[in-house]
């Protein structure tokens, strides 16, 4: 018993003791846990005189802002923790954007991060030729009315979100997180993410539109184009207000494809698992194959040919009035 006490003395002595060195550290930084915990965060501004028609960014853990300016100059301001930099230069009329981490293995235990590295660009003007970005983990965003070229968005985990942007070909490729992309204009789009949703909305293509997932939801909402194709695992799809003057070709191996007011010249659909369902503009000629679902769709013997096939799964379509 005496031994018991002992150690519940003990314990709840060195207890008392750690909340008071806390509270004693955390004073002594006017409770500042960046600097409690070791992170101490800086902004860097980068004034760029140079001209530059293209960006060729590469960071690590870096979210990215693109985002006009207001005084008419091009400034990149960094928000970035010690002994994480980044080199801000331009190159063969580029602006080049490099994380440099000078950290030691030891620098990189720690118990909390409430901060996070981020890079804003501002730019005077709103067209430019191609856009190169790679991030690690972070998180990228352009939201206003720029215009460019080529698009090529790469990262493996992160949100990336696209507004309001004009270009001939546009790839945003992401590997955990979601995809955004809305009100845009191009030639043609790729989208691609191994984990996570893809959002679609707006959208006005001269070709094609092609879209991935392994494991997330695809929806897309009013979009033209002029063939779409989608393949995916695990997750739902779901087009409203989706035109193709060629063709739709999906597949998907464990989850429903969803219509709502969509067309096609021809239309092709594969699920392993899940339903196929709702309404299209215009009448076809299906040809549907469902193993143990059920089958209702029109009778009609015009227009081009809508295949149709869900090994387990619901088929059931109807020609909106």
């Amino acid at each position: 018993m005496k031994t018991i006490k002992f150690w519940f003395l003990t314990a709840t002595s060195l207890i008392i003791l750690g909340v008071m060195l806390f509270c004693f550290s955390a004073c002594s930084t006017d409770w500042n846990f960046r600097k409690l915990f070791g992170q101490e965060y800086d902004t860097k501004t980068h004034e760029i005189t140079q001209e530059f028609n293209s960006f060729d960014i590469d960071t690590d853990t870096a979210n990215i802002l693109f985002t006009p300016s207001n005084d008419g100059k091009c400034t990149v301001e960094c928000f970035e923790k010690e002994k994480v930099n980044h080199s801000v230069s331009v190159q063969d009329g580029k602006l080049t954007i490099r994380t440099i981490d000078e950290r030691k293995w030891y620098d990189h235990i720690q118990f909390f991060d409430f901060a996070k590295d981020k890079i804003t660009v501002y730019l005077p003007q709103i067209k430019y030729a191609d856009l190169c970005i790679q991030t690690g983990t972070g998180d990228v965003e352009i939201l206003e009315n720029f215009s460019f070229e080529d698009i090529d968005i790469k990262g493996s985990t992160g949100d990336l979100r696209i507004e309001n942007i004009t270009a001939n070909y546009v790839s945003l490729t992401r590997s955990t997180g979601d995809i955004h992309a809305k009100n845009i204009t191009a030639k043609s789009l790729a989208l691609s993410v191994s984990t996570g949703n893809i959002f679609a909305e707006s959208i006005t293509l001269e070709t094609t539109l092609t879209a991935k997932t392994s494991t997330g939801d695809a929806r897309l909402t009013n979009l033209t184009c002029n063939a779409f194709s989608f393949d995916g695992s695990t997750g739902k799809v779901e087009l409203k207000n989706v035109v193709a003057t060629q063709s739709f070709n999906i597949n998907n191996k464990t989850g429903n494809v969803t219509f709502e007011s969509c067309d096609a010249g021809e239309i092709s659909v594969t699920t392993s698992t899940g339903d196929i369902t709702g309404s299209l503009l215009s009448e076809k000629i299906f040809i549907v194959d469902s193993g143990t679902g059920r089958i209702d769709v029109p009778k009609t013997i015009t227009g081009g040919k809508c295949e149709l096939t869900a090994s387990t799964g619901n088929i059931i379509i109807q020609i909106q009035p």
